[in-house]
């Protein structure tokens, strides 16, 4: 456990080769660091340190009541701050999918991109409560139920929202876990997420320096292609990579062409192993 923004703890768990080039992972929304998995197990682990964590209010991190721990920017930047620091990762190149993109954001707002070698987008949100928010009709209009107190209500929302994420079925068991991660989240933890206000494609990215790598899947229905291109666009060192035929998971439906977009970033700063 790492003690984050207004101490709470948050779960981090580290992967693979110790001495290798170091890689942060970010997940989405409800989810966890288990969304990682095929990283985790892959050929990533063979050759480079990866770190997971649990976003607050996620997976095995910390619970706070109410709604406010949920939708202060600095917290999830000083949540970020505290990974880095206290697992000594030096310069990672950070990995963040969906509204892990906006966490980033946060941090990079907030810290800067000082320490930081490289990022990666997978299907990122850069925005949130704005217009046009880039968030598609898929998540849009099943995600009201997926705050809901009612049990019924909440899990067939959130069943909805998990046959958006990929753009082919996946199979049973996998399914399943998705479901299963996305359901210890509270009800509060997502509200608070989903309330917030930011927007990190006008006020965030143009400063970022760092090559950024914007990778997102033409059939997208949870966060819209346009949001990568929109963010794309607005950041000096990017590369917009588009894989057909891809949803909202390029980590899951196209793992390794993520792995080898990340070994051609690390050969591309020139770094050895870390």
């Amino acid at each position: 456990m790492v003690l984050g923004g207004g101490d709470v703890k948050i779960a981090v768990q580290q992967w693979g080769k110790a001495n290798g080039f170091p890689i942060l992972f970010i997940h989405a929304f409800s989810q966890s660091h288990l969304a990682w998995w095929q990283q985790i197990a892959g050929r990533l682990s063979l050759q480079f340190n990866l770190t997971t964590f649990d976003n607050r209010g996620h997976g095995n991190s910390a619970k706070p009541e109410g709604i406010e721990p949920y939708t202060n920017g600095d917290l999830y930047a000083d949540d970020i701050k505290a990974v880095i620091s206290k697992c000594k990762l030096k310069r990672p190149i950070i990995v963040a999918w969906s509204i892990g993109g906006v966490i980033l954001g946060d941090y990079l707002a907030k810290y800067g991109d000082q320490n930081v070698s490289g990022i990666v987008y997978l299907g990122a949100a850069h925005q949130l409560g704005i217009e046009p928010g880039y968030v598609g009709s898929a998540f849009a209009e099943k995600a009201v139920g997926m705050l809901s107190n009612d049990l019924a209500t909440n899990v067939a929302a959130t069943i909805a929202v998990g046959e958006q994420v990929t753009a082919k079925s996946t199979d049973p068991s996998t399914f399943t876990f998705i479901i299963a991660t996305n359901m210890v989240v509270p009800t509060h933890v997502r509200a608070g997420m989903l309330r917030r206000k930011v927007d990190h494609i006008t006020n965030t990215l143009p400063k970022v320096l760092v090559p950024s790598r914007f990778i997102h899947g033409s059939k997208d229905q949870i966060v819209l292609l346009a949001s990568s291109e929109a963010a794309a666009a607005a950041s000096p060192n990017s590369k917009l990579i588009i894989l057909n035929g891809v949803g909202h998971a390029p980590h899951i439906e196209a793992a390794e062409a993520l792995a080898t977009e990340l070994e051609h970033l690390v050969s591309e700063l020139g770094e050895g192993e870390g």
